[in-house]
């Protein structure tokens, strides 16, 4: 188990946030699911960042700043995972996760495997293009992405289980389906990652909300996920106009 901790470490401390969250994203799926939503939520903040680097739409300093957050976000969890894997009986784990060097798998879904490669090959665009069916609560299904649909249909069943107001909840409701309408729309390999982004941001904020709706930080991932809708453009219209809708129930 050391092994394979110790690997996370060294790249969070290298600085290659990426590398490490990907990593931790699969530990997390396979082996600590409570932490799971939580790592999704920084690898989001942290494509967001540079997306907004590369855009040059923030200042060094600002995306500095907010990369040694990350970074030592992403070393907490990784202390809190290694203390709770180590704490299970009888828990045998693998020296390594299924990644090879120049390479970054990440989790199957209905066949379709997600992966950057080190030749530059990138098939997000196909992962887009094949949809999943998914549960959204009270027997009703919808289809979504594959790239999306496991995180979209994980907010659905927090939304579904939790205890907020109706108001909250109906429009909770409509903000995850209109992200996937709008998932469906894109087509340019910046706006998918943008996409990814933004269906890390709901999943966030759907937390929150169903945590504590009267919370600072629901407001504080509202005006995130805003933010980073509108650099969408236009496709994005109906998602802002419910985000407005739920900043007033808040």
């Amino acid at each position: 188990m050391n092994n394979i901790f110790t690997q996370i470490k060294n790249l969070i401390q290298e600085y290659n946030l990426e590398e490490a969250s990907n990593l931790l994203v699969e530990l997390t799926q396979k082996y600590s699911s409570r932490f799971h939503n939580e790592i999704l939520g920084q690898k989001g903040t942290l494509k967001r960042v540079l997306s907004e680097e590369r855009k040059g739409i923030v200042n060094p300093e600002m995306s500095r700043q907010e990369k040694a957050r990350i970074m030592y976000a992403l070393l907490d969890l990784t202390d809190e995972i290694e203390n709770e894997l180590k704490t299970k009986e009888n828990f045998s784990f693998p020296e390594t996760l299924n990644q090879e060097t120049g390479k970054i798998n990440f989790a199957q879904v209905d066949q379709v495997i997600i992966q950057y490669t080190d030749k530059g090959d990138n098939i997000l665009d196909k992962a887009m293009n094949q949809e999943k069916v998914i549960n959204i609560g009270d027997n009703n299904q919808i289809s979504a992405p594959v790239l999306i649909a496991e995180t979209i249909e994980n907010s659905f069943n927090t939304l579904a289980e939790s205890n907020i107001n109706d108001d909250l909840k109906s429009k909770l409701d409509e903000l995850l389906k209109a992200i996937t309408e709008v998932s469906k729309q894109v087509t340019d390999s910046e706006d998918i990652e943008t996409v990814e982004i933004l269906t890390e941001d709901v999943n966030t904020l759907v937390k929150k909300a169903t945590d504590d709706p009267k919370s600072s930080k629901v407001k504080t991932y509202l005006k995130r996920l805003e933010e980073t809708a509108t650099s969408l453009g236009k496709i994005a219209a109906p998602i802002l106009t419910i985000a407005k809708g739920i900043s007033i129930l808040l």
